[in-house]
């Protein structure tokens, strides 16, 4: 969903000089972030815990 947005950012304010470029790599540092996020979850669970990812909507408790 973030990276929806950020792509959604990207085309409406790409054309703003300075602003543009720093929102243009919103999309790729979301996505560094997840790859990261994924990767940490992985060695967790794979060592025989658990993991949940640290920016989540808990929508049912």
């Amino acid at each position: 969903m973030a990276i929806i947005v950020a792509n959604i950012a990207a085309l409406v304010l790409g054309w703003i000089p300075v602003i543009g470029w720093i929102i243009g790599l919103l999309p790729l540092a979301i996505w560094v972030v997840n790859i990261v996020f994924s990767i940490l979850g992985g060695v967790r669970v794979n060592a025989g815990g658990s993991y949940r990812y640290p920016v989540t909507l808990r929508l049912i408790s």
